[in-house]
């Protein structure tokens, strides 16, 4: 299921339980069952994803941190921004200057060690 809200991101925003659901070919009730069964909930799913596509993001610097929230979401960037801090305890911004001053190899490490999750 992360896979199909990952690869919405790139076209648009992530898509809605229903859409998700609509796509697995299921209703939304079932989808919230499966969730639930694997531990998680589409909140959590949806976090995991945007948190990994975020840091990726940022960590190449290929996107500006307000069309980054669009892309990903939110309602505006200051909700993105209060995300990504409660995902990474740091700003966006300072997230990318820190990435920006390390070797690429740790900075890839650190998006592999969050990609883990439900």
């Amino acid at each position: 299921m992360r896979h199909l809200i990952g690869r919405a991101l790139p076209a648009g925003p992530v898509p809605t339980p229903e859409q998700l659901a609509d796509r697995l070919s299921v209703g939304p009730r079932t989808l919230r069952r499966q969730l639930a069964a694997e531990g998680t909930t589409y909140q959590r799913l949806r976090d995991h994803v945007r948190r990994d596509h975020a840091i990726a993001e940022l960590a190449g610097g290929r996107v500006s941190i307000e069309r980054l929230s669009r892309r990903l979401g939110f309602s505006e960037p200051s909700a993105f921004h209060r995300a990504f801090r409660r995902w990474t305890g740091e700003t966006p911004r300072a997230y990318r200057a820190r990435a920006a001053s390390r070797p690429r190899s740790s900075v890839e490490a650190e998006e592999r060690g969050h990609g883990r999750g439900p």
